[in-house]
C-alpha cells in the first residue's frame, strides 16, 4: 500500500525537522514541491543527503534545475523549470516570475485577474524566445554526470497544447472515470473557451519545445521516466501511460527506449 503525507514548511529549521521526521517514520523518499522557498529547499535537500534519504520531485522557481541536480535530487518532474533554466535571459525572467508568484499568493485563493495571468504567459513566451542551446547542452551534461532523471509528463503538456482542438477532449475513455473526477476535463474546456488565441499559441509552442527537449535529453544520455500526473481524472489513468509512451516515440525515441522509461 502506498502512503504519503504532506508537510508544509517555511523556515530552514522546519524543513530540516520535516526531513528528519519523514526518515524516522520509515518513508522511502521525499518529494519536494515548487512552493518551497530557496532557503527551505536547500535546507531540506542538505538534511536529506546528510541522513541518507533520497529526494525527488519539483524544483522551486527560485532554484535553477542544475542547482537542484547538484544537491543530489534524483529526479525532476514536468520540465517546468527547464523553460527558465535554458533561457539566455534567465536572471530577469526568474526574478519576474517570482514576483508574479508572490502577487498570486497574496490573493489567498481568490481568482487571478486576467491581466496578472497575462504576465505568466509573457514569461513563458520570453523564455521560449530566448532559448539558449548551449546552456541547455551544459545542463544535459550535468544531469548525465549527476545521474539526475527527468519525468516530462508530456501527456499533460499535450492537453494544454491542444486547446485549439475541441475534439481532442471528447475522449471516450472518460467513461471509465468516476463522474466527480471526470469533471476535471473542464479545466481544459474552460481554458479552450476563454483563453485568447495568443495564449493558446503559447501553449502549443510549449508542447513543441518540450517534445524537442525530450528528444535532445534522451540523445544526450539523460534517463527519462514515464509519468502522467493523472490524479484528477483527466488525462485518464492507465490509458495515459500508453499515451505518454506514444508521445516519447513521437518526440524521437525508439519504441524500445520509450518502453524502458516505464521499467526503470
Amino acid at each position: 500500500m502506498n502512503v504519503s503525507f504532506v508537510y508544509r514548511v517555511k523556515t530552514e529549521a522546519e524543513a530540516r525537522a520535516a526531513v528528519q521526521r519523514i526518515k524516522r517514520e520509515g518513508f522511502d523518499f521525499i518529494k519536494v514541491y515548487g512552493r518551497l522557498s530557496r532557503a527551505a529547499f536547500f535546507a531540506a535537500t542538505d538534511e536529506a543527503s546528510r541522513i541518507g534519504i533520497p529526494f525527488a520531485g519539483h524544483v522551486p522557481t527560485s532554484v535553477n534545475d542544475g542547482e537542484a541536480s547538484e544537491t543530489g535530487q534524483k529526479s525532476i518532474k514536468h520540465l517546468e523549470g527547464m523553460l527558465v533554466a535554458t533561457s539566455s535571459d534567465e536572471v530577469r525572467i526568474r526574478k519576474g516570475w517570482l514576483e508574479y508568484e508572490a502577487r498570486v499568493s497574496a490573493l489567498n485563493g481568490r481568482p487571478v485577474p486576467s491581466e496578472l495571468e497575462d504576465e505568466n504567459f509573457k514569461f513563458m513566451s520570453d523564455s521560449l524566445n530566448t532559448f539558449d542551446e548551449e546552456k541547455a547542452g551544459q545542463l544535459y551534461a550535468l544531469f548525465v554526470r549527476n545521474g539526475t532523471y527527468h519525468c516530462p509528463t508530456l501527456v499533460i503538456h499535450q492537453a494544454w497544447g491542444s486547446l485549439n482542438q475541441p475534439a481532442f477532449f471528447e475522449d471516450p475513455r472518460l467513461r471509465y472515470v468516476p463522474v466527480k473526477q471526470r469533471k476535471s476535463v473542464n479545466f481544459y474546456l474552460d481554458a479552450a473557451r476563454s483563453w485568447t488565441a495568443e495564449r493558446k499559441a503559447i501553449t502549443e509552442r510549449l508542447l513543441e519545445y518540450r517534445m524537442r527537449m525530450v528528444r535532445d535529453m534522451q540523445r544526450a544520455g539523460i534517463e527519462l521516466l514515464a509519468g502522467t500526473d493523472t490524479a484528477y481524472g483527466y488525462p485518464v489513468a492507465g490509458f495515459a501511460l500508453h499515451d505518454e509512451l506514444g508521445l516519447f516515440v513521437r518526440a524521437g525515441l525508439a519504441p524500445m527506449d520509450a518502453l524502458k522509461t516505464a521499467n526503470l
